[in-house]
């Protein structure tokens, strides 16, 4: 699960998808979409992590892959997901990893 300061993204691995909800009042849900993700393997989701409008996906096959979340709801950002260079053993690594690449993708895509 990740969330930014209005949606809360959730993996669902019976689906392969990952949900969007808007955060309301009351800290009310409101289910928005969802969108297939799995890894380059097949791969089920492992971690996300957001970086300003880009969530970064991890995958238990060991890939990676990008969502444009400008407008709330994951778009793909790349055409499939690619595979990691390193193996992480700790969440901490990996959410460093994530939010690390999600700036060096978006400065390297958008320029």
């Amino acid at each position: 699960m990740a969330a930014n300061g209005s949606y809360i993204y959730a993996s669902y691995s019976t689906s392969s998808t990952i949900g969007t909800f808007s955060i309301e009042a009351g800290c009310e849900l409101n289910f928005v979409s969802d969108i297939l993700a799995f890894g380059l393997n097949n791969g089920d989701v492992n971690g996300m992590a957001v970086h300003e409008n880009l969530l970064v996906v991890s995958y238990g096959d060991g890939s990676i892959g990008t969502f444009d979340i400008t407008g709330g709801a994951p778009v793909s950002a790349t055409p499939r997901p690619w595979a990691r260079s390193r193996s992480r053993t700790s969440q901490a690594e990996l959410g460093a990893d994530l939010i690390q690449n999600a700036a060096n993708f978006r400065r390297s895509s958008f320029l």
